[in-house]
């Protein structure tokens, strides 16, 4: 549920559990009719589901492209739900498709830069400026190391005297 949506729902079962507190309903009795109602609703969005196959593109193409529809991008559709689709498959786990890690996706916005121009990288984006000096912008065939621990002047791992 969007941001907005959740807000608009809150702010209606709020004023109506004031009007009811109003007319001496007990606050407690209010609570479990609201979580009588939530279970009932999760129970009709079940029974009105649809199982998605995970194997058609097409289809989930079609459902992003529908999610879309309602953002400011929705005249991209045509190129972000397939790249939506193809992140979240490439980091689905098949075991447990229920369970996706969103997070393992990382949206970067460039300024400056186009819808269009967007792309979906697969593996890490480092992304460092030039130094400015005359250092080279563009290397081909480059290796990379990627170190995991921050590095720090010899002097820092020397014990300070007392």
């Amino acid at each position: 549920m969007e941001i907005k949506t959740a807000l608009i729902v809150s702010e209606s079962l709020l004023i109506d559990a004031e009007k009811m507190l109003n007319i001496g309903i007990h606050p407690t009795t209010i609570s479990d009719s609201f979580q009588r109602a939530a279970a009932h609703a999760m129970q009709v969005l079940e029974e009105m589901s649809t199982p998605v196959d995970l194997e058609n593109d097409e289809e989930l193409i079609k459902l992003a492209s529908t999610s879309l529809n309602s953002k400011v991008v929705s005249q991209h559709s045509w190129l972000l739900a397939p790249m939506a689709v193809k992140a979240v498959k490439r980091i689905i786990d098949l075991e447990s498709p229920d369970n996706i890690n969103l997070n393992l996706i990382k949206l970067v916005k460039k300024l400056g830069e186009t819808v269009e121009e967007s792309e979906l990288i697969d593996g890490a984006l480092i992304e460092q400026k030039s130094m400015g000096h005359g250092g080279p912008s563009r290397i081909e065939k480059a290796k990379i190391g990627l170190i995991q621990f921050q590095i720090s002047h010899p002097n820092r791992w020397k014990k300070k005297e007392k």
